[in-house]
């Protein structure tokens, strides 16, 4: 089930300094939060405010850039808080040989693009073809790896692809199964 939930941020200052708190429909949500003021490393003499962790542990206070509200507590909580209680996003769940030959992000739609210019190639499209031809490559690396592709490379390509997959993910032989499905096809 998906609501809505609004609130009011109010920035205050009292003899300690600055705090935040938050309000919906009047009421006081949680507890304040301290605001930090510390330099900027990008330019001299600016400076940033950071939200105190409300809940670092005495004498080791720790800083954030973000709050997040969670609806069951109703409460907002530092992304220390959420990596404690091991919420992460699908992306960080991945391990890194997932992320390289399944990335997440899709190629750009080329609808509306042009391939060349007043005779050159456009940025968008060198770029556009780079990221394809890679992609393109990974698979047939992953596949051919898993054993799905044989016969469709040279058996010299094929074996310098398998050495390949296996130095670059660590193993000494190849799998003998299929350890991930992708979701979405890779073939258009």
């Amino acid at each position: 089930m998906v609501g809505t939930f609004s609130f009011e941020v109010v920035i205050r200052r009292d003899s300690e300094g600055l705090y935040l708190e938050t309000y919906s429909g009047g009421r006081l949500l949680g507890e304040r939060f301290r605001l930090v003021k510390r330099e900027s490393n990008l330019k001299t003499g600016t400076y940033r405010y950071y939200i105190l962790d409300p809940y670092s542990p005495p004498g080791k206070e720790t800083l954030c850039e973000k709050l997040y509200y969670l609806p069951g507590l109703c409460e907002f909580v530092s992304p220390a808080i959420l990596r404690s209680w091991r919420v992460l996003y699908s992306q960080q769940r991945k391990g890194k040989i997932e992320r390289y030959y399944f990335p997440v992000k899709d190629l750009p739609s080329t609808k509306h693009r042009k391939t060349h210019y007043r005779g050159k190639i456009t940025p968008f499209w060198e770029k556009y073809q780079r990221v394809s031809e890679e992609r393109n490559y990974r698979f047939l690396e992953y596949e051919t790896a898993q054993g799905f592709a044989e016969g469709l490379i040279s058996p010299d390509l094929e074996r310098e692809v398998k050495e390949e997959y296996c130095r670059r993910t660590g193993r000494k032989t190849l799998p003998k199964g299929i350890y991930y499905t992708p979701r979405r096809s890779w073939r258009r």
